[in-house]
């Protein structure tokens, strides 16, 4: 279940500062004068003000009696003396009267809300509803809910009111997401789908799917393609789950895989057809990545073992470098000292051989400057550097807390990720489309765009970026369409 304090639903506190009071339930002169207005006595201009302060900060009323004690102290003070003379049981009284009920009307008439009623209860279900097809997490889809009736201007029910209404809608949308999965299989779907929950001997398929299946090794290589094989025939013949975003499918696939055969036979048919297909799909994309990292240890594995024949070469051969010098250096003398010289006198000092020695020296320079799988190596060392610059772009735009994320729970963690990753995108996004612009002007200025002029750009430039400051979204400004079709003739030379 949901606790407040993880969500936006705000709360007071037992303890407050000299400065968190002066700011938050300090009464202003026109709120003094709404305050004289509509009472006669001291006890319920407190209580008057402790309403009109609470519901500013808290969006809701409460009653009195649970106001912390700091706060009424505070406002005691500001009223003066005669408000010393208000004693708990006063306040008590003024919650059981009617006169609490009619403040009520006037404060919201004042403060500019609608009361909870019908009309908000629907906004909270529509909201919620909404939600629950995007957000996993019942604080998300709280927190949206929240949003909403401030948005509208709404007074905010009971934290256990938003609670129920968000479970039930997660339980609504989750139910119309499995029937709407289960009508998409066909019978032979249904048959290979349960076919995985059939146990024999105590083993099943569903129990091989759902479990890590660890990072094969080069041994078990070719076993580990054929069930890929097979992983990726099953997995291809299921309906893809659509417009099922990032966190639910995370959330639906570690529900699938905390079931065993036996439990998932038990499950409602939609919600286990449902379940059973989306971890045979993830299952196949988490087959997918682990064929990446087996490519990635067979090339680093190419990489050290060239690297080590090379050393081994070197070695070997540790010589032949010396016996070339030695002998182009007699060639060159011979050919200073006697002008006359004739291509005869050469074949001598070359032992009448040339090819041999002219393979010699090309078989040295091919593997010069430690040139072992020269390709090889510039790939991958072009790959890792765009990988360090985009990550060294996003460290930077993160710059709060110096990139490290304070929250311990996992779904905020992922939500911080891709929500910096968000804006680093749109941020090299703005940076291509300007450089482009600015190329393409050039280029009709008569400037010749070569592919050395380009090599010199990145889309990580950031000295034209102010990352601090108040920044204010205005949805109502006109944006300029991006141009797609933006090209820039490059001169290249042949």
């Amino acid at each position: 279940m949901s606790l407040e304090q993880d969500t936006a639903y705000p709360r007071l506190k037992n303890h407050y500062s000299p400065k968190e009071l002066e700011g938050y339930f300090t009464p202003d002169a026109a709120e003094l004068a709404l305050a004289q207005q509509h009472t006669k006595h001291t006890t319920s201009r407190l209580c008057f003000l402790a309403l009109f302060k609470t519901a500013q900060y808290l969006g809701r009323f409460i009653p009195v009696s649970e106001i912390p004690k700091p706060i009424i102290r505070h406002l005691t003070s500001c009223l003066g003396s005669q408000a010393k003379r208000v004693k708990r049981e006063h306040i008590r009284k003024y919650d059981r009267s009617g006169g609490r009920h009619r403040h009520y009307k006037i404060l919201r008439s004042a403060l500019g809300i609608h009361m909870f009623d019908k009309e908000a209860v629907e906004l909270i279900t529509r909201t919620a509803l909404h939600a629950a097809d995007t957000k996993e997490q019942v604080n998300d889809i709280i927190n949206e809910v929240l949003e909403e009736l401030v948005r509208h201007r709404f007074e905010l029910p009971t934290f256990t009111l938003l609670q129920e209404a968000a479970v039930d809608a997660k339980k609504q949308s989750r139910k119309q997401l499995f029937a709407g999965y289960r009508q998409q299989l066909t019978p032979v779907m249904v048959r290979q789908l349960d076919q995985l929950l059939v146990v024999d001997d105590q083993f099943s398929l569903w129990h091989k799917y759902r479990r890590d299946c660890g990072k094969p090794t080069s041994k078990v290589i070719k076993e580990y393609l054929i069930w890929l094989t097979e992983v990726k025939e099953q997995a291809e013949s299921l309906p893809e789950l659509k417009n099922l975003s990032a966190a639910r499918r995370s959330a639906l696939f570690h529900e699938a895989r905390s079931y065993d055969a036996k439990s998932m036979r038990r499950l409602l048919p939609d919600k286990r057809y449902t379940l059973t297909a989306l971890l045979v799909r993830q299952r196949y994309a988490t087959a997918l990545d682990d064929v990446a990292s087996i490519y990635i240890r067979m090339v680093r594995q190419l990489h050290h073992i060239a690297q080590q024949k090379y050393q081994e070469h070197l070695l070997k051969h540790s010589g032949d470098a010396d016996k070339l010098i030695k002998r182009f250096h007699q060639v060159l003398t011979a050919w200073h000292l006697e002008e006359g010289m004739d291509t005869t006198d050469v074949d001598d000092l070359l032992d009448e051989d040339t090819e041999l020695w002219i393979n010699a020296c090309e078989q040295h320079l091919k593997l010069a400057d430690d040139n072992y799988y020269l390709d090889l190596r510039r790939t991958i060392n072009q790959a890792t550097n765009k990988c360090e610059e985009f990550n060294d772009f996003c460290k930077w735009l993160m710059f709060g807390g110096d990139g490290i994320i304070a929250e311990n729970l996992r779904h905020e963690q992922q939500k911080v990720i891709k929500y910096n990753h968000l804006v680093s995108n749109l941020t090299i996004l703005h940076n291509v489309q300007n450089m482009t612009q600015a190329l393409k002007s050039l280029a009709e200025e008569g400037v010749e765009m070569t592919p050395e002029i380009l090599t010199d750009l990145s889309p990580y430039r950031r000295k034209h970026i102010n990352r601090f400051g108040d920044y204010r979204m205005d949805l109502d400004r006109p944006v300029p369409k991006l141009d797609y079709e933006l090209t820039i003739p490059i001169k290249v030379e042949r």
